[in-house]
Formats: structure tokens, sequence, C-alpha cells
């Protein structure tokens, strides 16, 4: 038999299961479970429900004894240690079933690859590995957003768009290439400090008048210039009238291709007559070759150069 807890003194009240303590430290010394009891036979011994702080406990029946303050006790702790072993070897059956899981196996069978930088990641509910974080992969890990991580890599942030490789392919060089729209007309590039000019099919309605016309510029400096346009136009008693395309030709140098636009009309470039890089000549007749004269006429054309 076990000695029994006598330190300090207690007070108990009748038809009260709660027993208070003065100098007594039963958290750290007695087990639930115990017999309670008085010094002197008032009172049998009751079991003890639950040990609730070093000063309180609380009995399984109410104190049927005489009320009494600073009274010597004692606690048997004989049988609290049974109780207490049966409790012990359920957390450890609890214990145990929680360690026999796949997981821990599966951390089991890899423990012995671990080493500086390894963590385990698992493959599947049974199967982990170890792999390596470097030390630059460990900068990241404790970055709570996008724009921390960017910072480190001195990365901008995200475009919103797909972005196209500039220069660098097959047959390319590193050239700084610029594509933008010119305010008026269309898209330009230019390479460096080298302008191209218009690259795409633009259509446009001509300033001053309800002609329509569509020009393509092609993509190299001092190169061909392809536009064809209808225009609207006032011959003189000769049947002349002068013709201003949509798009100069810088080097003046184009032939020309000219429609009726018109049933009545049969329209040429004119043979005579000035011919400047934004215009050229035209002569209108009628069907019996007589001059269109002082007449409104519609003439489509197509002008090919640079």
């Amino acid at each position: 038999m076990s000695i029994p807890y006598v330190t300090g003194t207690v007070s108990v009240a009748n038809g009260n299961a709660v027993v208070t303590g003065a100098g007594t430290a039963w958290a750290t010394s007695v087990l639930n479970g115990g017999l309670f009891g008085l010094d002197g036979s008032d009172g049998n011994p009751i079991p003890i429900l639950s040990i609730d702080s070093n000063t309180q406990l609380t009995l399984a029946k109410p104190w049927r004894g005489a009320t009494g303050e600073g009274q010597g006790y004692w606690i048997q702790r004989d049988t609290a240690y049974g109780q207490q072993t049966v409790a012990n070897a359920q957390a450890l059956s609890t214990y145990l079933q929680r360690l026999d899981n796949a997981s821990l196996s599966a951390l089991a069978a890899i423990s012995a690859q671990l080493g500086a930088g390894k963590v385990p990641r698992g493959l599947s509910a049974t199967v982990m590995e170890m792999f390596t974080v470097t030390d630059f992969a460990k900068t990241f890990l404790d970055k709570t957003d996008a724009a921390a991580v960017r910072a480190i890599l001195a990365a901008q942030a995200a475009l919103g768009f797909t972005p196209v490789q500039q220069g660098g392919g097959s047959g390319q060089g590193g050239n700084k290439v610029n594509i933008g729209w010119d305010g008026v007309q269309g898209l330009t590039a230019q390479v460096d400090a080298s302008q191209l000019g218009k690259f795409w099919m633009n259509n446009d309605i001509a300033t001053g008048s309800s002609s329509t016309a569509v020009w393509v510029r092609y993509p190299a400096p001092n190169f061909f210039i392809h536009q064809m346009a209808t225009a609207v136009i006032n011959t003189d008693p000769n049947g002349f009238a002068t013709i201003s395309m949509p798009l100069s030709f810088p080097q003046n140098m184009y032939v020309v291709i000219v429609c009726n636009g018109d049933a009545n009309i049969q329209a040429q470039p004119a043979l005579h007559g000035s011919k400047s890089p934004g215009s050229f000549n035209v002569v209108v007749n009628r069907p019996n070759g007589t001059p269109h004269a002082n007449s409104a006429a519609r003439v489509e054309f197509m002008a090919f150069g640079r």
C-alpha cells in the first residue's frame, strides 16, 4: 500500500462534493480516482471524481459528514494508480493507431535521404520522395504576394498580354523595332532610327472630296507604293483635269492606269501636262471622241511606283 497524501488541511461542507485545500499540491501529487477521507471518524471515505487544481478537488459523491474548515485529511492513492494505468494504456493505444498510417510509413521510408536542404514531397497517398530546396528557392518561400517575388527577380508586373519577341530570330538582328499609330492614316514601323512608313493596308476618305482610296506602302525604305482610288473631278473646256493621289511618290517615279468610272466617258492619262509626286493629269472624252468639257466625271485609277 502506498503512503497516503496528507499535506495541508481541507474545508468541507455537508452536501457539497467540492473540497477546498490549504497548503495542498493536489494537481502535481494526487491522481484522479483516489479515496478521500477526514482524520477521525466523521464521514466515510469517498472516491475522488477529479483533481481540479492544487487546492480543489471534486468528490464522486457529496460530503455527508459535518461541515468543517482547516481539518486534517488523507488521500489514498493506491486505486488511483490502477485507474491511471488503464487510462495511460488507452492513450498509448490511441497514439499507436495514429502512428500506424500510410503517410507516416511513406515518410519513414525516405527518412534515410534526409539531408541539408531536403524536404519531403508526396507523390501519392502512400509514396513520398525527398527533393532539394536550393538557397535561391528559399528566398521565395516567405513572400506573400507576386510583387515581392518580382522584386527579387527584378521583373516587371504582368503585362496582361503575350508580348512578341523583338529580333533575334533566324536571319534577324537585335535591332529595336517600334510599331505605332501615326495618328491619321494607319500603323507605321520603325527599326532603330529608320522610319519605314506604313506597313499595312489602309482605307481612308480623301480630305475635301468624296473619293475613296486604298494604298499599300511596302515595308522597306524607298521601296514601292501601290495605291488605287476613285476620284470625282471637274474637267476644263478641253476635257483635262488633275487628279490628286491619296499618297505621294517621294521619288516621282510611277506609272498610272486609268479606268472609266462612268459609263458615258472615256478617260486616259494625259500625254502632256504636269506630273508631280502627288498628282497627274487625265483627259476625259465622250464616247464620240469629243471632250467631256466643263463637266463632272468619276475616274478610277491605279498607280505603282516609288
